[in-house]
């Protein structure tokens, strides 16, 4: 961070491409932090990894499950996390590094059409959370790093809500647009 106060704009960055998540929470990072970097983007992050682990980008910010192979085998340091991972235990969170009022989550969902009756919603919520809360579905997220939360739908289209605004606010602030 420092070094990207420094001399802004001569260190290289990867992410899945201008609007990802990857590329969102870097600008954030910009934004509070001060620090000015070189976006490179890909066309995803396995595409990124690659130049990562040949030097060719120094960071990004993917995901805990495709970034914990490389942390495993030593190719990547994970220098910090948006929230406590209990696979990256020593890893501090942007906030217990000094950087607050990063958030970059990234989460896959159940989504059903809009207007969808409320009681096909709720019952195929339950549904969904009694597969997640199974031992051997439990289990096969852990392995992948992904960590279930069993809010209810509407808690979901809250944050779901709340985040939308939050990158829209971000992306009018910095003047992103979506290059071809």
């Amino acid at each position: 961070m420092e070094q990207g106060k420094r001399e802004p704009n001569k260190i290289p960055y990867g992410s899945a491409g201008t609007g990802t998540p990857t590329f969102l929470g870097t600008r954030r990072f910009e934004e509070i932090s001060g620090a000015r970097f070189v976006h490179i983007p890909y066309k995803g992050v396995g595409a990124a990894y690659k130049d990562l682990l040949g030097g060719e980008i120094k960071f990004m910010l993917p995901d805990v499950a495709t970034a914990l192979p490389h942390i495993r085998s030593g190719k990547v340091i994970a220098l910090v996390v948006n929230e406590r991972h209990p696979l990256l235990p020593n890893t501090p969170t942007f906030a217990e590094a000094g950087i607050p009022g990063i958030e970059i989550e990234g989460f896959f969902s159940v989504l059903l059409t809009g207007g969808s009756p409320r009681p096909i919603v709720e019952k195929l919520a339950a549904e969904v959370a009694k597969v997640m809360r199974t031992p051997a579905v439990a289990e096969r997220l852990h392995g992948l790093s992904l960590i279930p939360v069993f809010d209810t739908p509407d808690d979901f289209a809250a944050k779901l809500k709340k985040e939308r605004e939050g990158w829209a606010a971000l992306i009018k602030r910095n003047n992103i647009v979506v290059e071809d």
